[in-house]
């Protein structure tokens, strides 16, 4: 699987820091990741100028960043190109325009479209609707997770920081998915809890 991660919150190091962690704890000797950088399969990009940026009184416009991550794709094809978060790669008047996100959305659907990519956005859900379970709970207008194919929705269990619920609420080209339950381990690695742990912290916890 060829990867392209564009950062817009953290740095390199952070980010290779969190691929370590996240190795330890599923068992997983971290060389993996390391070689699959070294051999071009894994970008890791960060500091980035925006994808898109919108004037007073205009449409989204696309930068010359995302004209060179386009044509970065065509020359070099990947499989998955992820965008961490949609918020910080995009400069919006209003993420509540509806018009505006429906316009960079379009964008990425034909920048996937035409490099054979898949573009992952990660983008936060909005105070009133961080509970919910819907695709639409996300922050600002309905058309980004309206043009979307796929939606994965982290939700907080209850009062319990240390466990969140996995559940993809949209999968257009695919059948419904069953909830998972993750649990929060130090370093911010989350880990799948399956049916035996669940149960065994429920009646811990109890």
């Amino acid at each position: 699987l060829r990867v392209r991660y564009l950062c817009y919150e953290d740095e390199p190091r952070v980010l290779r820091w969190r691929l370590d962690r996240v190795c330890e704890a599923a068992g997983i000797d971290a060389t993996a990741w390391r070689d699959a950088e070294a051999a071009g399969t894994l970008r890791i990009a960060a500091d980035l100028a925006p994808l898109f940026v919108q004037g007073a009184h205009d449409a989204p416009r696309p930068t010359d960043m995302f004209r060179s991550l386009a044509k970065s794709l065509e020359r070099d094809p990947a499989d998955l190109c992820i965008i961490d978060p949609l918020a910080a790669a995009t400069v919006l008047q209003s993420e509540n325009d509806n018009s505006a996100l429906n316009a960079v959305a379009v964008s990425l659907r034909d920048l996937a479209r035409n490099t054979g990519c898949a573009v992952l956005l990660t983008h936060h859900t909005s105070k009133a609707n961080r509970d919910a379970a819907d695709h639409h709970a996300s922050r600002g207008g309905s058309a980004l997770t309206g043009a979307a194919r796929w939606v994965l929705r982290l939700i907080q269990n209850g009062g319990d920081r240390s466990r969140l619920i996995a559940g993809i609420p949209k999968n257009s080209y695919g059948r419904g998915l069953a909830e998972i339950t993750l649990e929060r381990l130090d370093k911010g690695v989350l880990r799948e809890l399956n049916g035996m742990d669940a149960s065994d912290r429920l009646i811990s916890s109890g």
